[in-house]
């Protein structure tokens, strides 16, 4: 961790292990992580990189019994332009995805990303753990996976303590899995209006509208797949 006037930086390494049988399966993960964070007069930027890489277990296996190895990126990157109560950005994210051609590798990207939320719908953790997977033919949940996401937002501050915010978003699979009909997520468009009780404490309340894509088709083609919304009020306190 360092800082340079306004930038501020770090590095992380992890080391995960999962015995999945003990003694006879289990799976050794390195996941070395890079952060950054700046503001250049009224942008902020900020980014982070990863790469996971190790063995996947013949419980981890899908294609046989044996071991593989086990080699993923993910990166994402945000700028934000403020203007007095105003600002406006956008988010790029990319999570590489398990290649089905490769059957002696899992190129999949780290998966521990459930404080990632930048929809209320997709890949929100919240919605997850209430709701579930999304889909019936080709799922998501609440840690984004597989996926190349962009996205653009804006918000406003009327008063010192309501944010109001706006955002439209795109997303489709890094790899689209064997046999599926297509690799498109969806588009998703959302507004929150958030009021801050006190510093730790804030209320929020939110509707997200999801147009699906033909991913959540799966190898289906002739499935049905319909749209989905959200209406949510929320109160968080942070400790």
């Amino acid at each position: 961790l360092g800082k340079v006037e306004n930038i501020e930086f770090g590095a992380l390494w992890y080391w995960l292990r999962h015995e999945a049988v003990r003694d006879t399966s289990t799976a050794d993960y390195h996941v070395p992580m890079a952060y950054m964070k700046g503001t250049f007069g009224p942008l902020y930027v900020e980014a982070e990189w990863n790469y996971m890489f190790g063995k996947d277990v013949e419980y981890f296996n899908p294609y046989s019994g044996t071991d593989i190895d086990r080699g993923g990126m993910s990166a994402y990157v945000k700028a934000q332009f403020n203007m007095g109560p105003a600002y406006v950005g956008g988010q790029f994210g990319w999570l590489q995805g398990d290649d089905p051609d490769t059957t002696d590798k899992n190129e999949a990207g780290y998966p521990g990303n459930a404080d990632y939320d930048p929809c209320l719908i997709l890949w929100n953790s919240d919605y997850g753990d209430s709701m579930g997977v999304m889909g019936t033919y080709g799922q998501t949940d609440g840690n984004i996976a597989n996926a190349w996401i962009a996205q653009v937002y804006g918000g406003f501050s009327p008063m010192e303590k309501l944010d109001l915010f706006a955002s439209a978003t795109w997303a489709k699979a890094d790899e689209k899995p064997l046999n599926y009909v297509d690799d498109d997520y969806g588009y998703e468009f959302d507004v929150t209006a958030t009021y801050k009780i006190y510093d730790n404490l804030e209320y929020m309340v939110g509707f997200g509208y999801f147009v699906a894509g033909d991913y959540y088709k799966g190898t289906n083609a002739s499935a049905d797949v319909e749209n989905n919304y959200l209406v949510i009020n929320k109160l968080t306190l942070n400790f």
